[in-house]
């Protein structure tokens, strides 16, 4: 359940935050507004660690792979264009978390 409650967490942050960037983006906002968003995320993270029952590994994973994905989900609720880097970004970091989860831990 805290697991699900984590990953609703950040999914909110996301938006929020996408918002955010757009208005700085259209000059409607200081770059500074910025700061909200990265303190969500800080914040998460910190509630995240203390309350998961999950290994540091996957909860990082997890984490990731939600901020990605919510930030896409983000801007298409915004109407922004994602460009074709972003998708090989996003194809490198499920890369990245299918070889970490595959990898043995001592």
């Amino acid at each position: 359940m805290i697991n699900f409650i984590i990953v609703a967490y950040y999914i909110a942050a996301c938006f929020v935050s996408c918002y955010l960037n757009i208005q700085v983006q259209k000059n409607n906002l200081p770059v500074y507004a910025t700061i909200i968003g990265n303190l969500l995320f800080m914040f998460g993270w910190m509630a995240s660690i203390k309350t998961s029952n999950l290994d540091l590994t996957k909860l990082t994973a997890l984490v990731n792979v939600t901020i990605t994905f919510g930030f896409f989900f983000g801007l298409a609720f915004f109407g922004e264009r994602i460009i074709f880097s972003q998708w090989i970004g996003v194809l490198f970091l499920i890369a990245g978390i299918i070889l970490i989860s595959e990898l043995p831990i001592d």
